[in-house]
């Protein structure tokens, strides 16, 4: 009867979405990386393998490697918070299960070295893993083998947040963004963890395989915080250089030779996921000057523009260097004099607001440039704070064949509540266009007229209670009607009729809607965003199987005037080189009156 219960509890968290992964490890973190695996490429046809702590799951974007070499087998099998001794214990365990491995790769960081004397070295069973990774283990009869309460409670309770903590790339990497930064703690690595590293580079040695190791760069605020004298870096250096002077590893001194400002790292072990492109080129074009058998890099200027991290943060040859937003490439100070506040006694009534549509869209899908923020949705989510763009969800998967532009609107944080039954927005000239990859053209795939709108007021998480009916009402001129969420509720809306077309033909999504409110007095927020479908007709399924997103632009403070709301699945870069036709200007805007971001830091926190 009790197997019973504790099985029944079990399914139903299942049915809600709600249960962790199974218990192989000590760790939900790295339970979910043993799940990954399980669902993944088999990892023995892997040529190259990275393996480590979460500075080397978080900071590798392997889709800038060669192509030859990620046809042959490229992973990041790297979880969380392993110190250096449990690092050798995972490769171990891979290397006996991928004989064929030619290259592993680890990213180095002081915090890797402390603890190991107190961490078990061997923090899962061999077998079991075995056994889940290759199917022949129940995951049911894991959790009974290794229930641990406390864990399935924790889960239950933060189940949203934590699936979007632990996002894998195709690769297995796990891209992180944040806009609020941290400086960390000091970090004091015990000197007998480095015999670690040494019994892991001979490991490698005696089976062949070659060993590029990397250390971190320096997050200056953490530097001048906690190591202003540098002694912790330079002990730190100096003992990874005598760790593997031994053996044949190469050594890549990313903590010497890669310097970046602030703005590049979420924290003192992870960068901004847009920055690591440029990090994992420069590796790679480091370890092949120190003799790396690796084939070369193909130039690809779109990836990043700090092809080069290896000048000062501060200066530039004397010079003063001006900030970079990590999410574009622009420079910040530019980006900041085009958002401009939007005062009423600024604009006469017979003024009219405009802007430049392009400038409008690059700030609209760059971090950090949000209005304000929405009531009601998790601290940990990922798209709290605004613009967020799943990595390799720029493009739709291989076999998709539709698209479906959306829109959501919440409460304002931080706004008194709004109580007037009367109160609505209106939604017009809602468009979705679709990029070519063979004729690089954008074709519009869905419009608001004749295509309609369809919507209902979800739980402001998305959690699994059921979705409230909403009032659309259309307008003569094809503009919709909408009331405003109830509380503990949003207002969500698309364009019913997807998009389609044939499958792997796109390379690129956008989507702008006109938004307004019927009463000044209204604090709302809105963004708008794209999911890619797996056809024009495929239904809905737990975990998004069907429809992917590509991903969301920035919070834009509604108002009694329309406002444009644009996302763009393209970086900056590319968005100017190759304009969807809303944003090529015919004519320079007469008044350029952009938006101002909030000075109100986000409700917020980063993602692990």
């Amino acid at each position: 009867m009790s197997i019973a219960i504790f099985y029944g509890a079990l399914v139903a968290l299942f049915a809600l979405d709600r249960l962790p992964p199974p218990p192989v490890s000590g760790t939900w973190c790295i339970d979910s990386r043993f799940a990954w695996l399980r669902e993944a490429p088999p990892l023995r046809q892997a040529d190259l393998i990275a393996v480590g702590s979460s500075t080397t799951w978080r900071n590798l974007d392997l889709d800038v490697i060669p192509s030859e070499l990620k046809d042959q087998g490229v992973v990041n099998a790297a979880p969380c918070f392993l110190t250096i001794n449990q690092t050798r214990y995972l490769t171990e365990y891979f290397l006996q299960r991928a004989p064929e491995t030619k290259t592993l790769l680890t990213v180095l960081t002081p915090r890797d070295f402390e603890g190991c004397s107190r961490n078990p070295t061997a923090f899962f069973d061999p077998e079991i893993a075995d056994s889940y990774i290759g199917g022949q283990t129940s995951p049911w009869w894991l959790y009974f083998r290794n229930f641990r309460f406390r864990d399935v409670l924790l889960h239950a309770i933060y189940a949203g947040e934590r699936r979007l903590e632990m996002t894998y790339d195709r690769y297995g990497s796990g891209p992180l963004t944040r806009v609020l930064q941290d400086t960390g703690r000091p970090i004091k690595p015990e000197p007998p963890c480095y015999s670690e590293l040494t019994r892991l580079a001979s490991l490698l040695e005696s089976r062949g395989v070659q060993f590029i190791a990397v250390t971190f760069p320096v997050m200056p605020a953490w530097a001048e915080r906690h190591d202003p004298s540098g002694a912790t870096q330079a002990s730190f250096r100096s003992a990874v250089q005598a760790a593997l002077a031994p053996t044949k590893a190469i050594l890549v001194d990313g903590m010497a030779d890669w310097r970046v400002p602030d703005s590049a790292f979420t924290d003192p072990v992870h960068l901004q996921w847009p920055e690591t492109a440029a990090f994992t080129r420069f590796i790679w074009n480091e370890a092949r000057r120190r003799g790396a058998d690796l084939p070369p890099l193909k130039e690809d200027a779109d990836n990043s523009v700090r092809d080069d991290g290896r000048k000062n943060p501060r200066t530039n040859e004397g010079g003063s260097v001006p900030r970079a937003n990590y999410r574009t490439g622009l420079n910040s100070d530019l980006l900041d004099k085009l958002f401009l506040e939007r005062r009423s006694d600024f604009i006469s009534s017979k003024q009219t607001m405009t802007t430049a549509p392009m400038l409008e869209a690059i700030a609209q899908n760059t971090s950090g440039y949000s209005e304000g923020y929405p009531v009601g949705v998790p601290r940990n989510y990922a798209w709290c704070s605004g613009s967020y763009k799943p990595p390799g969800n720029g493009k739709p998967p291989p076999n998709f064949t539709a698209v479906t532009g959306w829109g959501q609107v919440y409460p304002k944080a931080g706004a008194p509540v709004y109580s007037n039954p009367d109160g609505s927005i209106s939604i017009a000239n809602a468009k979705t266009y679709i990029h070519l990859n063979t004729t690089r053209e954008w074709i519009l795939v869905q419009e608001q007229v004749p295509d309609a709108i369809g919507g209902a007021h979800f739980v402001s998480d998305f959690g699994p209670k059921p979705a409230v009916a909403m009032k659309l009402s259309e307008q003569p001129d094809g503009s919709v009607v909408i009331p405003v969420p109830p509380p503990g509720y949003n207002d969500h809306f698309w364009i019913t009729k997807r998009g389609t077309y044939p499958a792997g033909a796109v390379d690129g999504v956008y989507v702008q809607m006109d938004m307004r409110t019927n009463d000044p007095n209204m604090k709302f927020v809105a963004n708008v965003g794209a999911d890619w479908w797996r056809e024009a007709t495929a239904k809905y399924v737990r975990g998004f199987a069907n429809n992917p997103g590509a991903g969301m632009s920035n919070w834009v403070e509604l108002s009694a005037r329309w406002s444009t709301l644009r996302f763009a699945s393209w970086s900056a870069s590319k968005l100017l080189a190759e304009p969807p036709p809303p944003l090529v200007d015919a004519e320079p805007a007469s008044v350029l009156v952009l938006r101002r971001p909030t000075s109100t830091s986000p409700p917020c926190i980063s993602r692990l």
